[in-house]
């Protein structure tokens, strides 16, 4: 959390996409002011569009209430990136306006660690509104994981200490996780579909919500007198692909029923191509790890494709030993626009090659034991393709 100047907070709204390649992330704030203010925050809209795979868009009403007279304040965007975000402003971010009263604002901008924006706007006495949009890219290259914090507990740095009238509004987005504890309490609607909705606590002990309905609508929260006591995030998964080990449910046999996701009453909320519950009563969850030969493995979508018999597929070499001088014996072959060809994971090894550092996973290949890189494979608890 970052102090501007006097006791205002800049109400820092992280939003960060993230291909698997890690090429963008970008980071964003609403604009605020820099000095401390008496201006009251009546209503605040948040809007986040999801239904552009490469660019995210977002879109902040603010209706705030001057009670002084006319006046000038000077406000701040920062967006943070990383060593791979280019410096080319533009290129992270695109389409960025602001509006004040319906008037066009003049932005400045800069970029160093950080890229920046500026205004000098006018406020006149009584309701003024404020309207940010941008967009900032998350460059989708196979597989798109994504997530989208907000730190909403700024809202309370206002002069009335809260958002009189707050609505969230996410759109678009067949699947997601909202990380919700602020908005426990009070429910969500939607504006078009039927959908599936579970509110749980998962195995890091925090609240979500899991939005699935199979097809792109608009999620609503809302809340009058507005005082958040945490923040909130939109995730495409509260895993990581590059994990090694995951949560299950396993039924009184022992065998595993699906991803475990979290707890939701007398029930265990679980993914396995569907998300869905099972009862507490005769099931339980239990870590499944690659080194203790669990779960299964296929390939990363960093591995480019090339041609094998006139077709084009991902190809990664079966290896007798895990090491890169070792012979090959197999191969793992996945064709373009396939489901992944996922394989048994028998075990999780370092290389026996000198000064090396690669990891490697023992497979099960048509009956034949070998090895394939880590770096090339993804880890899953469970084989649901």
């Amino acid at each position: 959390m970052k102090y501007i100047s006097l006791t205002i907070l800049m109400l820092l709204t992280t939003l960060f996409g993230k291909a698997s390649n890690m090429d963008f992330y970008t980071s964003g704030n609403f604009f605020v002011p820099i000095h401390d203010t008496d201006i009251s925050l009546k209503k605040a809209i948040l809007t986040i569009d999801l239904a552009d795979g490469e660019f995210v868009e977002t879109n902040v009403y603010y209706e705030l209430y001057n009670l002084d007279v006319s006046k000038n304040i000077s406000i701040k965007f920062e967006a943070k990136k990383s060593d791979k975000m280019p410096l080319d402003i533009t290129q992270g971010i695109k389409d960025f306006k602001l509006t004040v009263n319906g008037d066009i604002q003049d932005i400045k901008s800069s970029v160093d660690t950080c890229y920046t924006y500026y205004a000098n706007v006018q406020l006149i006495k009584g309701k003024n509104i404020l309207r940010n949009t941008f967009k900032y890219r998350v460059k989708k290259n196979g597989d798109f994981d994504f997530s989208a914090p907000f730190n909403l507990c700024t809202l309370n740095c206002w002069a009335n200490r809260q958002a009189d009238d707050f609505t969230l509004r996410i759109i678009g987005g067949s699947n997601y996780y909202i990380a919700d504890e602020a908005f426990r309490g009070t429910p969500y609607s939607h504006e078009k579909y039927k959908y599936n909705f579970w509110r749980f606590k998962a195995i890091d002990e925090k609240y979500y919500a899991l939005y699935s309905s199979g097809r792109s609508d608009t999620l609503v929260w809302h809340k009058t007198n507005f005082s958040p006591n945490d923040d909130m995030a939109i995730l495409s998964s509260i895993s990581s692909v590059n994990d090694t080990f995951g949560w299950v449910v396993e039924n009184s046999k022992g065998e595993c029923v699906g991803r475990y996701d979290g707890d939701c009453g007398d029930s265990y909320l679980i993914d396995v191509q569907d998300w869905g519950t099972v009862p507490k009563e005769g099931h339980k969850v239990v870590k499944y790890r690659a080194e203790d030969g669990k779960g299964c493995v296929y390939i990363s979508n960093k591995v480019k494709y090339t041609t094998k018999n006139g077709e084009k597929m991902q190809i990664v070499n079966v290896r007798a030993l895990p090491s890169m001088k070792s012979s090959i014996i197999g191969t793992i072959d996945e064709l373009y626009g396939d489901l992944p060809t996922a394989v048994d994971c028998l075990g999780y090894v370092p290389s026996v090659d000198d000064n090396s550092r690669d990891k490697w996973y023992k497979v099960d290949i048509d009956g034949k034991v070998g090895y394939v890189r880590a770096d090339l494979m993804y880890w899953n608890s469970m084989n649901t393709f």
